[in-house]
């Protein structure tokens, strides 16, 4: 079934690559046989995690202006994993400015849903990009706000 498969694609995804890849794209074909937008955001959120990992920008870009086409009406989860995966592939591309604007979307969504895990590889990402423009002044204050918040929160 449909999560089997985004549970092996997820297994996968460290040690085989073309096979997360592969296993991603048959829950994402398996979604859009059901037709539930919901389903096929988050099928759609994963695989294109794997084609990034694959160099696949373009297919994985395509795939995810679908969901931002459909944000309201996919998880939150998912729009926060569309907009972090729209910031990785800028970063990519050297586009940081666009980066920056999609990272700063997910981290919005993440810290609505409290999303630990992906406040942490989204502020990793976005350090990434300060510390290759030279700005780690402003990334060492605003990870300190984060980390007090937190803190706060648990």
């Amino acid at each position: 079934d449909f999560d089997s498969l985004l549970q092996k694609a997820k297994v996968f995804y460290k040690t085989n690559q073309d096979s997360a890849l592969y296993y991603s794209g048959l829950a994402y074909k398996k979604a859009l046989k059901q037709g539930d937008v919901s389903v096929i955001g988050q099928a759609i959120a994963q695989h294109a995690t794997y084609l990034i990992s694959k160099k696949k920008y373009q297919e994985a870009e395509k795939l995810l202006n679908q969901n931002l086409q459909n944000k309201s009406k996919i998880n939150k989860i998912d729009l926060g994993i569309t907009y972090a995966n729209l910031g990785s592939i800028n970063s990519l591309k050297e586009q940081r400015d666009v980066a920056l604007e999609n990272y700063i979307a997910a981290l919005d969504i993440f810290e609505e849903i409290s999303s630990h895990d992906y406040l942490a590889r989204t502020y990793l990402n976005i350090g990434i990009i300060y510390e290759n423009e030279g700005k780690t002044f402003f990334m060492t204050n605003h990870y300190t706000t984060l980390v007090l918040k937190q803190v706060v929160y648990l």
